[in-house]
Order: structure tokens, then C-alpha cells, then sequence
């Protein structure tokens, strides 16, 4: 799971179409960002999901940062900084309930942004 940080001030403080623009870059960093094979999407609002099958932690790991990374360097007048938290939840052996595998993620995420924001964390 991905989110926005402080998504709410940049349409407060700039406008709502400075916000879009904002989505439209993060939707083109995201779109560019994966392999064939994992499947992404927007959940509303400034958040995403993005789901990588097969594929082990420190994999996911990297990819997340390269993430975070290239939304870090994103430019969209008058914002200066544009960043985002993300949330990593692995499914089991046997374990294959998406709902389950969200709601890890999504508390993973808020994890990541009771820490600080602009980051990554991982789910129990």
C-alpha cells in the first residue's frame, strides 16, 4: 500500500489542480515502476495498491525504495517536496486472502507514517 503525505495540504494550499497534476505524476512514476507481472492501481484518493506475486521481501524491499526514491524527485510548481509512505505485507504458504494482505499493508502503512513519513515499513 501507498499513500500520499500531507496530500490534504497540497490541495489546500495550491489548489486542486495542482493536486491532480500531483496524481497524474505519481500515476506515471508508479505505471513505470513494475514488471509486467505485478499488477498496481489507484484505491481513491491519494492512494494506491500495488501487489508483486512472487516475489520475496528484500525484492519488494528494493523496489519500494526505488519508489520512494522516484517520487521524491518529482517537481510539480509550486510544490517543493512531494513524498509518500508505503506499507509492505507478504502472504503466507497457505494464506492467500487478498482482503487479509491489504488490511497488513494498510496497517504496515500507517505504521510508516506514525514513524516519521517518506518511508517504508513492514508488516507483522
Amino acid at each position: 500500500m501507498l499513500d500520499m503525505d500531507h496530500f490534504k495540504y497540497i490541495n489546500d494550499t495550491y489548489g486542486h489542480q495542482v493536486g491532480d497534476q500531483v496524481l497524474r505524476q505519481m500515476g506515471a512514476v508508479i505505471s513505470t515502476s513494475f514488471r509486467e507481472t505485478d499488477v498496481h492501481g489507484r484505491l481513491g484518493g491519494e492512494e494506491f495498491a500495488i501487489l508483486l506475486p512472487d516475489t520475496p521481501l528484500e525484492i519488494a524491499l528494493g523496489i519500494a525504495e526505488q519508489l520512494i526514491q522516484a517520487i521524491a524527485g518529482l517537481k510539480a510548481e509550486p510544490v517543493h517536496v512531494i513524498t509518500a509512505s508505503i506499507g509492505v505485507a507478504l502472504t503466507g504458504v497457505c494464506d492467500d486472502d487478498l482482503h487479509k494482505l491489504m488490511n497488513s499493508a494498510d496497517k504496515a502503512l500507517y505504521q510508516a507514517k506514525a514513524l516519521g513519513r517518506n518511508q517504508i515499513a513492514i508488516a507483522e
